[in-house]
């Protein structure tokens, strides 16, 4: 067909208007993670990248944006990029990114700290160190201590009381700072955190000042003075154990998803 042909037919067509194809407005944080261990990683290693909101105390953090990474016998340091939509980004909230190596389920590395973005004076090229979790076994799942919400179990030897239609006491270690948040069972809680290995520390502070029925306020002295002398942890599966000396204070369960 000549030229001058498909040109006249084509103005004959009805003018259209074609749907917009584009994907979303999206941005991405870029970075690495990696390990100082000369350990090598196994064939099926996983890792896993979050970005999550961690501006509410007491609540699990938000996850915003998630990347898996199957390593296929690769080893760190593993590059990473984590899309996300700005509209969801609340400029008065505090986000970080954190992240963790499995292999076979079983937790292997995971950052001991999250590192914070958005803020003025945060990176924009991520370096995520991990730590290798202690007493990771191949028959040990080891939850993560800071950002897993701690429902409390055990004082000592002894089970705990609940009250229906009350949450039960608990503990949340902040993932991007040294605080800690919950209830001891009536009351609020809050204060500072010192972590060195496996050594653990809570700072007193801010505390609420309610009353309740006999049986749970004797139980929340004895959880008070019980977190003032603790001074180590350790995690098996989803349990945490609060200790002195070596001797049992606290044990808790991980809290189960909604």
């Amino acid at each position: 067909m000549r030229p001058h042909v498909l040109a006249a037919l084509l103005a004959l067509l009805p003018a259209c208007s074609w749907p917009d194809m584009r994907d979303p407005e999206t941005a991405t944080l870029t970075g690495t993670a990696t390990y100082r261990e000369r350990i090598a990683l196994p064939p099926d290693a996983v890792v896993t990248v979050r970005l999550q909101d961690v501006s509410r105390q007491d609540v699990a953090a938000e996850t915003l944006a998630e990347q898996t990474i199957e390593m296929q016998g690769k080893q760190v340091p593993v590059a990473f990029e984590l899309t996300y939509d700005p509209a969801d980004i609340v400029p008065s909230h505090r986000y970080s990114v954190r992240a963790e190596i499995r292999s076979g389920g079983r937790l292997m590395f995971a950052s001991s700290s999250a590192a914070p973005v958005f803020a003025e004076g945060a990176p924009t090229e991520l370096e995520l160190l991990l730590t290798r979790v202690r007493g990771a076994t191949p028959e040990a799942l080891a939850l993560p201590l800071r950002g897993t919400k701690w429902v409390l179990t055990g004082i000592g030897e002894n089970g705990v009381v609940t009250q229906e239609g009350r949450e039960p006491a608990h503990l949340l270690l902040a993932e991007d700072e040294l605080r800690y948040s919950g209830s001891a069972t009536i009351n609020r809680i809050a204060g500072g955190l010192e972590i060195d290995g496996a050594e653990l520390h809570f700072q007193p502070g801010p505390m609420t000042e309610m009353a309740g029925p006999p049986d749970l306020m004797e139980q929340e002295q004895r959880f008070v003075a019980a977190l003032a002398k603790v001074d180590g942890y350790s995690i098996e599966r989803d349990r945490l154990t609060l200790s002195s000396n070596g001797e049992t204070l606290l044990v808790f369960a991980a809290a189960q998803d909604d």
